[in-house]
């Protein structure tokens, strides 16, 4: 009993929903339906429709109240559509993020007070290898640092204890 749960378990932790399949939930809700959706996405009425139901098939439950018009989600899935949201905006900034980092005008980096001094060496060779490369260092207190670091201020930081 006990190795069919875990395995239960394990199945559940391997799933993963494609963020493709989010963004076709969230553009059926935002064009109130399937075929506008797909216009929007520029693919075909049967992808939309295949699309759903592998994030059915995925999330184990029905999406959507079939027969009703116009489309409704059902109540318990409401929540997915935000959850979705969020996960579509943060694909988008990690692929932002990324290609700023892969050929960047400029660079903005903190580094903590007490690995300063080391950083002399690394800074200098980054010099050597992107000389077009401009690079903004702030020094401070890790915690400082963090802060920046979440609002968007430094796109990396060397911290210390955090």
């Amino acid at each position: 009993m006990a190795h069919a749960y875990r395995e239960q378990v394990l199945k559940m932790l391997q799933r993963d929903i494609e963020v493709k399949l989010l963004r076709t939930l969230v553009a059926i809700v935002e064009e109130n339906g399937f075929a506008r959706a797909a216009k929007s996405l520029h693919v075909t009425q049967p992808t939309v429709s295949q699309q759903m139901q592998r994030l059915e098939t995925l999330v184990q439950a029905p999406l959507f109240q079939r027969g009703k018009r116009p489309l409704q989600l059902t109540p318990a899935r409401r929540e997915l559509v935000a959850h979705a949201r969020r996960v579509i905006l943060l694909n988008s900034e990690v692929l932002n993020k990324l290609s700023a980092l892969q050929n960047p005008q400029s660079f903005s980096m903190g580094c903590s007070v007490h690995l300063a001094d080391g950083l002399g060496s690394m800074i200098s060779q980054l010099a050597v290898e992107r000389p077009h490369l401009r690079c903004a260092m702030t020094t401070g207190l890790s915690s400082s640092l963090v802060d920046r670091l979440a609002r968007g201020e430094l796109e990396a930081a060397l911290l210390l204890g955090t």
